[in-house]
């Protein structure tokens, strides 16, 4: 669901994600964007300790922080539309790099 949501959310938007309009005012906001922050440290493990299951726990994760931001944090039509197309775009390519790497693919529509 998260791609389906965030892509669906990309193309209603009329604006483009920008990295510097990035503001982080809600509490779920600042989790999601600290989850995204630790995919680095996940794929080391990943990848030290050859255990997928760190992979998917981070994904899991990432999903329900992505679903709390959704719920609290209209993005289009906000002040904060731009920064928030942000996360929508590096919630759903952090997914799609992750589940590709677990070997699964992924659909741009349901």
């Amino acid at each position: 669901m998260l791609m389906f949501r965030s892509l669906s959310i990309q193309k209603k938007s009329e604006k483009k994600a920008k990295i510097e309009a990035l503001k982080l005012d809600e509490a779920s906001e600042k989790g999601l964007a600290i989850w995204l922050l630790r995919l680095h440290d996940v794929l080391q493990v990943y990848m030290d300790d050859l255990m997928p299951h760190t992979l998917t726990e981070y994904l899991y994760h990432l999903a329900c922080q992505f679903n709390l931001f959704f719920r609290d944090c209209p993005v289009i039509g906000s002040s904060q539309e731009e920064g928030r197309l942000c996360l929508c775009e590096l919630s759903s390519k952090t997914l799609k790099l992750g589940l590709n790497l677990l070997g699964l693919k992924t659909l741009d529509r349901m």
